[in-house]
């Protein structure tokens, strides 16, 4: 709540393009978040990322196929983009997902830092947009810091991302992340009685208990509830 995130996560890609065999290459990323001030479990936040990676596949068809295709690809991308985020807080993890929109440039190669066909001769732009969904979940190891781990699908507005244009599919890959998280300026509020610790007059009160706005338990005094 009302925190500043720095997200650092290393991880892998597999393309979904129309290479048969798909590959498991790199990539890696830097998020920025901030999270709206909140008063329960749940958390809305915004998100800049921006990151670098490789996706890689094999064996375009078992057919000829004129003009020449490679029998491999490597395309190497970088990208920058925003979106939205939620996370929920349920014990000691916090599950999340995302949605953002990023502008991609690639470059499609052969691995060993030759431009592929299509690519050389500018049959089709260079760039494009990357619509991302992400799913994952967060372990908070102390106040500040968070272990990750998540997996994104990405969407690509271009059947070009290998080269060669086919079917009748865009291409797509997805990623699988794991990484450390630094938040800044967080609310804590170790009771979870959603009253921060800075302004918590009862900073021990049970699990689930109803609290007035200092954080202290909201007591039923009716006479009927005491015997005398």
């Amino acid at each position: 709540s009302d925190a500043f995130g720095i997200t650092v996560e290393l991880g892998g890609t597999i393309p979904k393009t129309d290479y048969k065999i798909e590959e498991l290459d790199i990539t890696n990323r830097l998020s920025l978040e901030y999270y709206f001030p909140s008063k329960t479990f749940h958390s809305f936040g915004i998100k800049l990322v921006g990151g670098e990676g490789f996706i890689t596949g094999e064996v375009f068809s078992n057919e000829l196929v004129y003009p020449p295709v490679s029998d491999n690809f490597r395309t190497g991308f970088l990208f920058l983009g925003g979106g939205f985020v939620y996370a929920l807080r349920l014990g000691n993890s916090v599950p999340y997902v995302s949605a953002t929109i990023d502008y991609t440039t690639f470059d499609p190669g052969d691995g060993n830092g030759n431009q592929l066909p299509n690519n050389q001769f500018s049959i089709y732009k260079k760039n494009t947009i990357i619509y991302s969904g992400e799913a994952g979940i967060r372990f908070p190891f102390s106040d500040m810091w968070s272990l990750n781990l998540g997996v994104n699908f990405n969407f690509l507005n271009t059947d070009y991302f290998d080269d060669v244009k086919a079917g009748n599919n865009n291409d797509a890959f997805i990623s699988i992340f794991t990484g450390v998280s630094l938040y800044l300026g967080r609310d804590i509020d170790k009771d979870s009685d959603g009253v921060e610790d800075d302004i918590d007059l009862c900073p021990d009160t049970q699990n689930g208990a109803e609290v007035d706005e200092f954080g202290c338990q909201i007591i039923d005094v009716k006479p009927e509830n005491f015997v005398y």
